[in-house]
């Protein structure tokens, strides 16, 4: 929707809530404030860490000059907050906001709010709470926001928390017709899968761009090549930069990640394990299998251009 059609001038609005840092979340944040939203961006202090890096990407392949993106960037982190979870911090007006992980990716938070009941909600009167579990609350009504929910056991991220109960829910439903495979179904496909790229000396190619989703695929490579009967060096799956923001942020992994890591054995980083940063470097790395005859080879892909030589 075109920002002049919102019920709402963006130059009016106070607050900005972001869920997580995946762009398409937040990538039309540098347009709103383009139409005069100049509020606070509220969001968790792993997405505020992640914000500026992958809204950087965004916009490079937008219309902007370098200087006009480097000026955006800025403002964004002027008008942006960091939060910790499980808190419970105050608004205008009595509202109070309170963040808890959602599971989705590193700093992906579900929001509820508590709103006093004098007054209306849009068209939406707001009914007494007296029946609400918490008692301090009972003059309110209640909201919780989903945005994009993950799943438990995800690697490296901490699980979901269970939400309070609430008197609205809104919830996010991109995949809300159908039930994910489980991960240990998902994990055994794809160790059989490198099972026969190591007996067929063959090359395997993963297309994985998105934060999350590629550190979860090297995670498992790891721990499915300490399984594997052979040299698990032979592999060489090369990473992308989004790696390098995960790692920054190890203070948000999960407890398994974090044992890891202190045992020696980092969950996103192994030997012959490569980090491409610039499209020059995966255009190279794309002829390095067949010119050194290294196989097998694992490319977990972060570009559509020339997908495979």
């Amino acid at each position: 929707m075109p920002f002049d059609q919102f019920p709402v001038q963006p130059g009016r609005i106070n607050y900005l809530f972001l869920t997580h840092a995946h762009i398409d979340h937040i990538g039309r944040v540098p347009d709103l404030i383009d139409a005069g939203f100049r509020g606070e961006i509220i969001c968790t202090h792993a997405t505020k860490a992640l914000l500026i890096s992958m809204l950087h990407d965004a916009m490079s392949f937008s219309d902007r000059t370098g200087k006009e993106i480097h000026r955006m960037e800025r403002l964004i982190d002027d008008l942006s907050w960091g939060f910790e979870l499980h808190d419970t911090f105050s608004l205008k007006q009595g509202i109070t906001f309170k963040m808890s992980n959602a599971g989705h990716i590193l700093g992906s938070c579900f929001i509820r709010f508590e709103i006093p009941i004098e007054g209306t909600l849009g068209d939406m009167t707001l009914r007494h709470c007296g029946e609400s579990r918490n008692p301090e609350t009972k003059n309110c009504f209640s909201i919780i926001f989903s945005g994009d929910l993950g799943c438990t056991d995800t690697p490296i991220l901490p699980d979901p928390d269970p939400p309070d109960a609430c008197d609205l829910l809104v919830m996010e439903s991109t995949y809300g017709d159908r039930n994910h495979t489980g991960r240990k179904d998902r994990v055994a496909t794809l160790e059989k899968l490198l099972h026969k790229a190591l007996a067929d000396k063959g090359i395997v190619y993963i297309p994985a761009f998105s934060l999350g989703r590629t550190q979860e695929l090297i995670y498992e490579i790891d721990r499915i090549g300490t399984k594997i009967h052979g040299d698990m060096t032979r592999f060489s799956p090369i990473k992308s930069g989004s790696c390098t923001q995960t790692a920054d942020l190890e203070q948000f992994w999960d407890k398994e990640a974090k044992d890891l890591k202190a045992k020696g054995d980092h969950p996103i980083d192994f030997k012959n394990l490569y980090s491409v940063q610039k499209y020059r470097d995966h255009k190279r790395l794309l002829d390095i299998p067949c010119s050194l005859n290294l196989k097998p080879y694992i490319y977990l892909y972060p570009y559509t251009l020339n997908p495979i030589p």
